[in-house]
């Protein structure tokens, strides 16, 4: 793992955490509800930055379904976990249809990226309100 690029605001500073934590993470990313980069931090030995971008942007609208979906049937706040056979992406919407997205590579513990990932997001979702 090359050294992490992490952002511009203590948001970004969490991101970097993230990625520095997890084993095989690639990038995370926020965004918010228009699917704009509020921060991001990466690996640009593992992925560009705008690789990481859409990563996170790609999955907004189906999200943002899938949390409404989650909320009305009672399961909670969902995260959602996408695995190809190259890497997995990670997923929530936070508080006003924020979203943190964290991609990993599909070789590496799931579980672990998980929990790392459900830790950062509480955070995150805390220094929203």
């Amino acid at each position: 793992m090359g050294a992490i690029h992490g952002g511009i605001s203590e948001f970004g500073n969490h991101l970097a955490e993230l990625v520095t934590r997890v084993p095989g993470a690639r990038g995370a990313v926020l965004t918010d509800g228009s699917d704009e980069i509020i921060d991001s931090a990466h690996d640009p030995t593992a992925i560009t930055e705008l690789d990481l971008q859409i990563s996170g942007a790609q999955l907004g609208q189906s999200l943002a379904h899938i949390h409404r979906t989650a909320i009305v049937t009672g399961l909670g706040h969902a995260v959602v976990i996408l695995a190809g056979s190259e890497h997995i992406v990670i997923a929530a919407i936070l508080l006003h249809e924020y979203r943190l997205t964290l991609r990993v590579s599909a070789s590496h513990n799931l579980n672990r990226a998980l929990d790392a990932f459900v830790g950062t997001r509480d955070h995150l979702l805390n220094l929203l309100r």
